[in-house]
Parts: C-alpha cells; structure tokens; sequence
C-alpha cells in the first residue's frame, strides 16, 4: 500500500465508487512503514460489572425504504487474530504461518454477507532487517492459500495493508497511530461508522478509535488478547456460580468459546489494560465468534 493517504475525505466516498482510483488509492501486498511491539494485557482481575452484547436496532435492509444495503468494512489485524501469534519478532518465514482455527470460516461469512475485508498489520521484522519486503508478499501469499484451502473461494481479503518501520522511527500509519485504517476506508470507500476493527491488542484498539469514534472496535481472545478475555470469563464464572469455586473451572471450560463481553466503562475490565478512551469494545473469544457477533447485531447488513 502506498505510504500516501487518499486526497479524498470520507465524506467523498461517492469518489471511489465506480471510478478508478487514484494512484495514491493503490494497494500492493506490502508498505513502508512499521510497528511497535505490541503491548502483552497483564493485570489482576477484579470483580466488574458485565455485560453481553444486545441486539443492535439497526434495521434490516429488507425493512428499509429502497435505500439499499448498509456497505461495511471489516479490518483484521494479522497476527493473534488470522494466525497464530508466534512472539517477538514475528512470523518470519512462510513455515510459521499457522491460521487461528475458525479464522477462514470467520472471513468466509464477512464476504457471503457482503463485506469488504482487509488486513491492517504492524510489521516490525521487515524494518529490523530480518525479512525482506519480499518474503512478506509470500508469507501473505500463503495467509491467502491456506484461508482458500479451509474456507473456500469466500475466504478471501480484499487489501492487506502493512507498517513496517522499527517503533523508533516515527510514523503515523503505524498502529497505534491510524493511518493504515484511514488508508483502507478511503482507498475502499468507507467512512468510521461504517467500519469495524477487530484486533487482539490496545494499539489495535487505538488505532481503530483515532481514526473516528463510529468505528466498532472488537477485541479477540486469542494472541495478545487471551488474558482480557480470560479475566472476564471468569468474573462470568464467578457470577453465575455465585462464588463456588468448585463450579467455576467448569464452568469456564463449558463456556469459553461461547460468550461474548462488552467493556464500556474502565470498572468493567478486570485488567484495567484496555485504554479508557477506547471504550466501549466487545470481546469476543476468537475471530469467528466476533464475525458471528457483529452479523447477529446486524453491524454488517446480510445481503439477501
């Protein structure tokens, strides 16, 4: 992806459609910039109050007055969410790229529905020297075969855009800054309240949240953000067991693919690591399960 954002504003997004786009529009497999670590989620859980998510009363498009179906556009961080987060500095080769189980299935439902999605990704191994520009188009050939191979012709991503400069050179498309997500809702056509985010890390949240409040932002339990979604489980747990411990482990094991959480005031994180202005974000136990969740909420319209 080019390193210059689009000239046209969100409110343009007419610009985009049906009409070529500009060079500055342009996506290849890779960009310039970079990422900084990705911050672990540490904390001691405390007792919050939580709450699952509620239907969403946005209307279906078979309800509304010839207007259409609401477009929307679904950004994916890469790894902890697509692929199994191996750590510090990365998937550096292509026999390293696991997917997370369910994350074909997860992308092949978002397209069936009619969503546009990408892959915004932080990449600092190409900025330490340790993978060429390259070797990451063939690693993310490789996300593209193996989404192919377990989810079908469906699973498939529309841009993928990539930072790549070390944390110590400054960048502004460099998450948690949000210029990567401005880049894909401009160069796709989409404006904040139209796009989701769903990330495993507070830069994910960050980034989502800076580039315009309406963007739903959905943080996953699997990479960096399994110990958020463990805490919450478990506050759950204790909840619904009313304080037995012998229950609770149970519990846990029969519920923890299966419930979904929303974190909208600070009290509500167990960790306290997900940032304040951020809030609210939902959790969800893995990218399949936020794909579910933002379909049965109707935040993405089901083309019918």
């Amino acid at each position: 992806l080019t390193c210059g954002q689009c000239p046209a504003p969100a409110s343009r997004r007419a610009h985009h459609r049906g009409k070529p786009r500009s060079r500055a529009c342009s996506v290849r497999m890779s960009g310039h910039a970079g990422s900084s670590p990705a911050p672990r989620f540490s904390g001691h859980p405390r007792r919050p109050f939580v709450r699952t998510p509620r239907r969403s009363p946005v209307s279906t498009a078979a309800s509304t007055s010839g207007r259409g179906l609401r477009r929307s556009l679904v950004l994916l961080d890469r790894d902890g969410v697509i692929n199994e987060d191996v750590g510090s500095p990365g998937v550096c080769h292509v026999d390293d790229f696991r997917l997370v189980p369910g994350a074909a299935a997860a992308i092949a439902k978002l397209k069936r529905a009619g969503a546009t999605v990408c892959v915004v990704t932080n990449q600092t191994c190409v900025g330490k020297g340790l993978v060429t520009e390259l070797e990451l188009d063939g690693i993310h050939r490789r996300m593209r075969d193996l989404l192919r191979e377990e989810g079908g012709e469906d699973a498939s991503i529309d841009s993928i855009h990539v930072a790549t400069t070390v944390s110590t050179i400054p960048c502004d498309r460099r998450k948690p800054s949000p210029g990567m997500v401005l880049e894909a809702m401009a160069a796709h056509g989409f404006a904040p309240d139209d796009t989701c985010f769903v990330g495993d890390t507070a830069t994910d949240m960050q980034a989502a949240f800076r580039a315009g409040a309406g963007v739903t932002r959905v943080l996953v339990g699997t990479g960096y953000g399994e110990p958020v979604y463990e805490a919450l489980l478990r506050v759950s747990a204790e909840t619904e067991t009313e304080g037995d411990d012998a229950n609770v482990g149970g519990w846990m094991a029969k519920e923890k693919t299966k419930k979904r959480f929303v974190v909208d005031v600070p009290k509500a994180d167990p960790t306290d690591t997900i940032p304040r202005e951020t809030l609210p974000v939902t959790v969800c136990a893995n990218v399949e399960e936020a794909a579910d969740m933002l379909l049965e909420t109707r935040v993405i319209e089901v083309e019918l």
